[in-house]
């Protein structure tokens, strides 16, 4: 694949770094970021330009959360209710749904700051930062922030170790099995904790 990519045209190859970033939020679990760290690596072999695979990646980072964002505020109201009237109900049960949107409402802000860090949680984050309606301004500039940071460290590295693709992907590996297993001891405490203070208050 490598060697494949490496001989098509640049202008196909830009094109496609800036929607494979845009598809991933609005239609996860896309793997957009194994891709930027590709065109990163191979950068590093002097194939293109590691500026233009940032930029490109970034734009397209934030214009598919800002894709989301909108389709949340406008339609997920809909969404919600869809889910309240289907089996997704027991794990999404009404009350949950409200206590998430309104820590959405309180610590929108740094949810979005830490987006692109939190694999799993994009989506989720994007749209309910939509259903609650942030003001459009911050959702793109807390966003920018995100994409900036995390797409500079995917660039960098892959740029960095443009002689060997396998130490470049098992970063990424590594990072998004450490990262999961962080967010699923936090779900798992918090969903304890929940359970334990429903049981008391019965």
């Amino acid at each position: 694949m490598i060697e494949w990519l490496a001989h098509r045209p640049l202008y196909l190859v830009y094109s496609f770094i800036f929607l494979n970033t845009a598809v991933e939020s609005p239609f996860p679990p896309y793997p957009a970021d194994i891709f930027v760290l590709l065109f990163a690596f191979l950068s590093g072999q002097g194939a293109y330009n590691p500026c233009l695979v940032y930029a490109l990646s970034t734009a397209g980072s934030v214009t598919g959360i800002m894709i989301l964002y909108y389709l949340a505020r406008k339609k997920g109201d809909a969404v919600v209710r869809f889910v309240s009237r289907t089996f997704l109900r027991h794990i999404l049960p009404p009350p949950v749904m409200e206590r998430i949107k309104r820590k959405f409402l309180d610590h929108g802000d740094l949810f979005l700051i830490l987006n692109r860090f939190l694999p799993g949680m994009r989506a989720p984050i994007c749209f309910t930062t939509g259903l609650v309606r942030k003001p459009a301004g911050k959702v793109f500039i807390y966003s920018l922030v995100s994409v900036m940071a995390w797409d500079l460290i995917l660039v960098l590295v892959g740029f960095r170790l443009g002689k060997s693709w396998d130490s470049a992907s098992q970063f990424l590996r590594r990072y998004n099995l450490f990262a999961l297993a962080v967010i699923a001891v936090i779900l798992t405490v918090f969903s304890i904790l929940y359970f334990s203070r429903k049981k008391s208050e019965e």
